[in-house]
């Protein structure tokens, strides 16, 4: 089901978890993330954390985009 054996089948059990709850279908968004759980191994999927921990923090990378 998942490149990664441990942070992949966490993200999409959390992530499932979250829509259902709420009673919804998975946005663009989410589906994406499901994607990026499925593919990526668990360094990836660390490194792409680190990743967007640091867009979301730095301003001047923010006005980049």
């Amino acid at each position: 089901m998942s490149a990664s054996r441990d942070l992949g089948p966490m993200i999409i059990g959390l992530l499932t978890a979250s829509v259902v709850v709420a009673g919804r279908q998975a946005t663009r968004e989410e589906q994406q993330i499901f994607e990026a759980a499925e593919i990526l191994t668990d360094r990836d999927c660390s490194s792409f954390c680190e990743w967007m921990c640091y867009v979301h923090s730095d301003e001047g990378y923010q006005a980049t985009i």
